[in-house]
């Protein structure tokens, strides 16, 4: 390298090389492929200890959820009953299937 020449811009390169890849990719015969909102190749997302214990505890709650869904109880009433948020209900009774009553 001489002192004094003008160093490449690393974005151009950058570009380059995947404009490469990309006519690569064309000229192999491959065709992009339209991937669904919300899917993604990686996994479940749940990588931290906090978010794994998180899960469990929800897991422990959803069985006295189940059980006072069944009793007609919306997401609000099972909230007080056991005295959490609505909020979190909802999410325990996706995770787990559960069907709640009412519209609340």
């Amino acid at each position: 390298m001489n002192i004094g020449s003008p160093i490449p811009d690393p974005r151009l390169q950058v570009t380059a090389d995947l404009s490469a890849q990309i006519d690569q990719f064309f000229a192999a015969g491959r065709r992009p492929v339209a991937i669904p909102s919300g899917v993604s190749g990686e996994g479940c997302g749940m990588k931290s200890p906090h978010q794994r214990k998180q899960r469990a505890a929800r897991d422990a709650a959803a069985p006295m959820v189940r059980e006072l869904a069944a009793q007609g109880l919306n997401a609000q009433e099972i909230g007080e009953a056991m005295k959490t948020s609505h909020t979190r209900i909802r999410l325990i009774a996706q995770e787990n299937s559960i069907t709640l009553g009412g519209s609340a």
